[in-house]
């Protein structure tokens, strides 16, 4: 497990009144925050990859994107090896990719929730890297940032840099997104009290701060979930068979 890297303090890279409006959604997230309970949604279990949550392809390749993301507990049936999850994505052809957010799965006989971190670097290497979860029932910022001048994607929660990796690709797409790898485990959310991804933004190239997504498109891979856009900058997701 590698341990995290805290090597910058929190930036002040939004304007004030971004500020304003995360603390209005963080106030929000907090009254529902916590309703839902891991559901056993009693389904077959079946591999595969399936998600629901948001994908955009901007015009200006983004540079970023960043989500105030509930620290859920779904219920995982421990028949995949990665589990359940919830996190943000820099990506190039939905082939390369840099993903981090929270997970949750079984290891040994025990089940594990922690924070996650997929690079693909386009040079033939896949890392997969660990570190200890956050608290559930919280919110958490998960952030990735592009830097063209080194082709480097970093690596934020709260702020802190937890990594910092390079590529050889240039992003052209981002998600925001639940996933799960097997039907047997419960997506993120209940009907009743969804799971969210709060305060959402994304930077582009050549286009100063940070903005709310537009012309994204929100999706869901699988009639068990569903994903829905709330305002602006916030996602949620559940899944159909849990109250």
């Amino acid at each position: 497990m590698i341990s995290a890297r805290h090597k910058k303090p929190l930036r002040t890279h939004l304007t004030f009144a971004t500020c304003l409006a995360i603390v209005a959604s963080l106030l929000a997230a907090a009254t529902v925050a916590g309703a839902g309970t891991p559901c056993n949604p009693y389904r077959s279990s079946q591999n595969g990859t399936y998600q629901a949550g948001t994908v955009g392809y901007p015009s200006a390749y983004p540079t970023g994107v960043q989500s105030y993301t509930e620290e859920y507990d779904p219920y995982v049936s421990g028949l995949s090896g990665i589990g359940t999850s919830m996190s943000v994505m820099l990506a190039y052809n939905n082939t390369l990719w840099g993903q981090f957010g929270w997970n949750k799965h079984k290891s040994g006989s025990t089940f594990v929730r922690e924070i996650f971190q997929e690079h693909r670097d386009g040079m033939g290497n896949d890392f997969w890297n660990t570190w200890s979860g956050r608290t559930v029932w919280t919110s958490t910022n998960y952030e990735i940032t592009y830097n063209p001048s080194n082709k480097h994607l970093d690596y934020f929660v709260n702020g802190s840099q937890y990594s910092d990796l390079g590529t050889n690709w240039t992003p052209n797409n981002y998600e925001v997104f639940s996933e799960t790898q097997d039907l047997a485990d419960q997506m993120p959310g209940n009907v009743t009290s969804h799971a969210l991804f709060a305060s959402t933004y994304v930077s582009l190239h050549g286009i100063s701060g940070w903005s709310a997504p537009s012309g994204d498109t929100v999706h869901f891979y699988s009639p068990t979930s569903y994903a829905l856009k709330v305002g602006s900058n916030e996602y949620d997701t559940w899944d159909t068979n849990c109250p």
